[in-house]
């Protein structure tokens, strides 16, 4: 279930909403790693990386759209601030 639902934009921009994804992405990675949670002919170890690499693009993005808004607004700031 974790991995079926795909963030929207708008959720990538909420840090709590990132943060409770990817927790639950990593307890997933676990029990596919740790404890062989997959299906049948799946190889455990690759699973679990296909988990962790979509918690790590979420955290990227998510990051991304951070320093990008941070940005705006700084140049924002900057443009105000001469005229």
């Amino acid at each position: 279930m974790a991995m079926n639902h795909e963030l929207t934009e708008d959720e990538i921009a909420d840090e709590e909403t990132v943060r409770a994804k990817v927790k639950d992405l990593l307890k997933l990675g676990e029990m596919k790693w740790r404890y062989r949670v997959v299906e049948e002919g799946q190889n455990p170890r690759d699973e679990a990386i296909k988990v962790l690499d979509l918690a790590q693009k979420y955290i990227t993005q998510h990051v991304y759209m951070i320093i990008q808004k941070d940005g705006k607004a700084a140049g924002n700031a900057k443009d105000a601030i001469a005229t």
